[in-house]
């Protein structure tokens, strides 16, 4: 049983189709049915899955024992707790800013098989940075099953990571940091700007901006490089945004 991926990386929302292979004696088996997972890899770190893992859990040593059983969950009810992870309202941060980070992204317990023992499944990614395993799980009869699995990759071309204080008092000097990462397999170069205001004002507040020059970086493949802006906070400081921008012609994204 074989589980491949058109690619091994792709960026955030896209869709990753999945190609499913199952095969006896060389021959593939037409008319199987397969069922069909795509889960985030963090989650199996925390507790791994072994369900899915037909022949070890057939042909396991079993020792004897005695086991128990009781019906008392159907006798005194189940009780019910509520909604969990309900959307919050208001209506408000509608912004870019991800918000899908489901672990399970598909589940399909049943998908037949084509002439050739083949399936192709569309798994629809979401915006988790993290590796997703595509498995897959088939039966054919009381005596042919077994399981495949593949892995694949979700990431951005280009990543900032913020380094400012949490707390910043008048008089403090401090150093705007911010972690920019290149996740391709090629060179890119950056401009990194940041904006942001000063209260001058004794009294009222007076938006005063930050006159802060632009940074130009050139980061190797898979590289990772801190940048940072000295900034003195003689009135109220309030950095809005620190922004990056590929100027490499190979590389288009753009990540704020």
């Amino acid at each position: 049983m074989k589980v491949t991926a058109d690619q091994p990386q792709y960026a955030v929302r896209q869709t990753a189709k999945a190609r499913v292979q199952v095969l006896h004696a060389g021959a593939p088996l037409a008319g199987t049915e397969v069922a069909f997972a795509a889960v985030d890899e963090g989650l199996l770190a925390l507790r791994g899955n072994d369900s899915w893992d037909l022949l070890q859990a057939m042909l396991r040593e079993r020792a004897w024992g005695v086991a128990t059983a009781t019906g008392q969950s159907e006798i005194v009810g189940r009780r019910h707790y509520g909604r969990k992870a309900v959307a919050a309202g208001g209506g408000g941060g509608r912004g870019g800013a991800r918000e899908l980070f489901d672990t399970l992204l598909v589940w399909k317990e049943r998908v037949v098989l084509d002439a050739k023992g083949e399936a192709l499944i569309e798994v629809p990614l979401n915006d988790s940075l993290t590796s997703f395993r595509l498995v897959a799980i088939a039966d054919d009869g009381g005596q042919r099953f077994g399981s495949g699995a593949t892995s694949i990759r979700v990431t951005q071309d280009l990543q900032l990571l913020s380094g400012l204080p949490p707390l910043v008092r008048e008089g403090d000097r401090f150093v705007a940091m911010m972690t920019v990462r290149n996740t391709t397999a090629r060179p890119m170069k950056i401009r990194a700007t940041l904006t942001g205001t000063v209260n001058s004002g004794s009294g009222e507040i007076v938006r005063t901006p930050l006159n802060l020059p632009a940074q130009e970086l050139t980061l190797a493949a898979g590289a990772a490089q801190e940048i940072g802006w000295p900034v003195d906070a003689a009135g109220r400081p309030s950095v809005s945004r620190g922004k990056a921008a590929s100027t490499s012609r190979a590389v288009r994204r753009r990540t704020a």
